[in-house]
Order: C-alpha cells, then sequence, then structure tokens
C-alpha cells in the first residue's frame, strides 16, 4: 500500500488482505485530511442487549437502588430494539418508546428513571468502554410531571389506619409510626440501624440523592419521636447485626424490600378505608413539623429536601391550618405594635 498525499511524504506499508490495506489507509488518509476516519465495526455488532447486560453486571451493582435499575433493565429488555446495533436506536426510537409509556398510564418520574438509565448506559460505554456512540436520549422531552399530591390524614383515619396495621406483620406497625413523626423516606427507615440511633437525633449514612452524589444527614427528634425510638427500643426483638427490621433488600426474616412495605402498607389503608401510600406519610409528616420550625430551610434540613420547590410539594397544609397560623402570628405582631406604641 501506498498513500500519496501533496505536501506530505509517501507512506509504504505492507498488508496480507486488500481489506486490511484499505481500512489502514482510510484511517492514514482521514487523520492526514483532518478528517478521522473510525471503524465502526465494534459499534456496528455491539446490540443494546449486550451493553445492557455488561451494564447490570459492572455499574448497577454498585448502586444502592440496584434492586429497582435491575427491573428496569428488565424491561428494556422486552422492547424490540433491545436486539438492534446500538447505532441503530436513535432519539426517534427513545421518543416514541416514551409516548407509549405516557399511553400506558406510566407515571412520568418511572418513564424519566428509565430513560435516564439508558443515557446513562451509553454515557458509560463512551467514557468507559471505548464506544464512539451519539446519546440517543440527549434532547428528547422527558414527561411532563404530574402536579403535586395533595396528601392529608384526619385523627379519626390515623386510628383506624394504625389499628389495620397492628393487624399486619409486626414491623408495619413502626415504620407507619416512624414515618409520621420523623418524616423519613420508606427506604430510610428500612434501613435503621441502632447504632445511628440517638436521644436527640437519627443519623443517615446514606442517603437518597437527586445529583446522585452519596451524602448523609441527621435527622432531629422531636419529643414524640424520641419517646416512639425508645419504645421500640423496650419493645422490638434486638438483632445481632443491629439492624432495626432486618438487612435491608432481604425479604422474609431478613428484612423490608420496598415492595414488601408498599404492599402491607397498601392492604392495611384498603381495609382502612384511607386513600393514601406509604410514600404520602411523608407529606403529613412534613406538614405537622413545618409549624415547629423557624422557617423553610430549617425544615428542609429537618426533612433532607435539597430544594424548596421540592419541599413545597411535600407541604400540604389545609386552608384552615393556614389562615389559624397567619391569624396567630397577627395576633402576636398586634401586641407587639401595641406595646411599642404604649411606650
Amino acid at each position: 500500500m501506498k498513500i500519496r498525499r501533496k505536501g506530505h511524504p509517501v507512506i509504504t506499508e505492507t498488508f496480507e488482505t486488500y481489506e486490511a490495506a484499505k481500512t489502514q489507509a482510510d484511517i492514514i488518509e482521514g487523520k492526514i485530511s483532518g478528517r478521522e476516519y473510525r471503524d465502526k465495526t465494534k459499534e456496528q455488532r455491539a446490540t443494546l442487549r449486550e451493553l445492557l447486560g455488561r451494564y447490570e453486571r459492572e455499574i448497577t451493582p454498585t448502586k444502592k437502588q440496584a434492586y429497582s435499575e435491575s427491573r428496569r433493565i428488565a424491561q428494556w429488555l422486552q422492547e424490540p430494539f433491545a436486539d438492534w446495533s446500538i447505532l441503530s436506536i436513535t432519539s426517534v426510537e427513545i421518543a416514541e418508546w416514551r409516548d407509549r409509556r405516557v399511553a400506558e398510564g406510566k407515571a412520568p418520574s418511572t418513564i424519566s428513571n428509565s430513560m435516564n438509565l439508558i443515557s446513562n448506559l451509553y454515557k458509560v460505554a463512551g467514557s468507559e468502554w471505548g464506544y464512539a456512540l451519539t446519546n440517543p436520549v440527549t434532547g428528547v422531552r422527558r414527561p411532563k410531571a404530574n402536579a403535586a399530591r395533595w396528601a392529608t390524614l384526619s385523627p379519626d383515619e390515623e386510628k383506624r389506619l394504625l389499628v389495620e396495621c397492628q393487624k399486619a406483620p409486626w414491623w408495619l406497625y413502626w415504620c407507619v409510626r416512624v414515618a409520621l413523626t420523623t418524616a423519613m423516606r420508606a427506604g430510610e427507615i428500612r434501613r435503621l440501624h441502632w447504632d445511628n440511633i440517638h436521644p436527640s437525633h437519627v443519623h443517615l449514612p446514606e442517603v437518597k440523592s437527586t445529583t446522585g452524589e452519596e451524602r448523609e444527614r441527621d435527622v432531629p427528634l422531636t419529643s414524640a419521636a424520641a419517646s416512639l425510638f425508645a419504645e421500640m427500643r423496650d419493645t422490638l426483638p434486638r438483632r445481632l447485626d443491629g439492624w432495626v427490621f432486618g438487612y435491608p433488600e432481604e425479604g422474609a426474616a431478613g428484612g423490608i424490600t420496598k415492595d414488601m412495605l408498599s404492599q402491607a402498607f397498601r392492604d392495611a389503608a384498603t381495609k382502612a378505608k384511607v386513600n393514601i401510600t406509604f410514600h404520602d406519610l411523608r407529606h403529613v409528616a412534613t406538614t405537622r413539623l413545618a409549624p415547629l420550625h423557624r422557617d423553610v430551610l430549617e425544615l428542609a434540613m429537618t426533612t433532607g429536601h435539597k430544594t424548596l420547590n421540592v419541599l413545597k410539594r411535600y407541604y400540604n397544609p389545609e386552608p384552615e391550618q393556614r389562615a389559624a397560623e397567619i391569624r396567630k402570628r397577627e395576633k402576636a405582631l398586634s401586641r407587639i405594635t401595641r406595646k411599642s406604641e404604649a411606650k
């Protein structure tokens, strides 16, 4: 093989086959002209199924939500284009997939999380596995988020709910009470460890992060919450491993999985005739804790919300409650004003 380009020295190499010589010539000529040639055989042969399998083996186990991500991967593997070349999957396929999921009634957050998985797969494949790819998720609109859910729980509803929870698996009653007094997330409650529960606060070494970063936080305990944990220490059997409800993600005797908790609560709420989910308890608790804080920033530190926009979705006071709080502050301000004028 000889390559002659004006202004460049002649390049001579020997190859066993014409195909090998042609490929190398294309690469060299591309570099000389500034339009670098790249052999895309690797990308053409790789399928989405193969990359998802590698991702699940190498990346998914490093994540706290590995179980949930494995379920998303399983759903992607059922798509017809799972066996396509990764080069053939474009933003058109992703957008059509999104529209089908929306039509099926799937939650916007569920759809977005699945799209984020594919996006991260292509990023990892490009940055760590040596594939030259265009991310098909880039630029594809996520479904519009649902309006903030309004969740309340009256004293009578709470009483009926706790009665039904006591008839369920032993851990449900305690999980519900912890949720109502601390506003902790389900995953945080399932991962409670006695070493991290103190008289004044609960230390959470691993908590949910919307950015994917690992962080920790401390949940200050009200008198009611502190009394609840003291009651739990005196009542619940102590495990040698220190977990309050068993090792997270292991079912049956080992611990409580996310699905176990959701299903048990759903059954109890149905029997109590209360239209509420376990996650809604975080809304209820946040609303109840709000009057105990000086401002929204302090409240956000207690509940673990990273932004005030998200916190606003969880603060669901009744109009009467808001009016009562405003009038209470109005009276206090009026008293201060009168005292000032009297001086």
